[in-house]
């Protein structure tokens, strides 16, 4: 009998994420940055109303929400803290409805 394999953390709770906040939220779980051929694993999650009836966690949430996951195979870094601006900016520059004001990160 064959051993499954096991997915990543941060790879299984994207994906229960994902699922969760569907239920209510537009939901992307890869974003193309500026105009790069490359894309970003995040998960954003957009809603035109507060989320606080469906979750008593995510009560800070905004207008657009962006999760970077991190996990055991994928632990957070000092360089990660370059990585995650530009992800932020990024987002700001493409996204014409974002702004710093109605927009979170996690």
């Amino acid at each position: 009998m064959g051993r499954r394999k096991k997915k990543p953390f941060d790879e299984v709770f994207k994906n229960r994420a994902k699922r969760f906040f569907e239920k209510f939220a537009t939901v992307k779980t890869e974003y193309e940055i500026l105009r790069a051929p490359r894309r970003i694993d995040m998960l954003v999650i957009e809603t035109d109303k507060p989320i606080k009836e469906h979750t008593a966690f995510f009560q800070y949430f905004r207008k657009f929400n962006i999760i970077e996951f991190k996990s055991e195979v994928d632990p957070f870094q000092m360089e990660d803290l370059y990585k995650i601006g530009y992800y932020c900016n990024a987002f700001l520059l493409k996204e014409k409805q974002a702004t710093i004001e109605n927009t979170t990160f996690t």
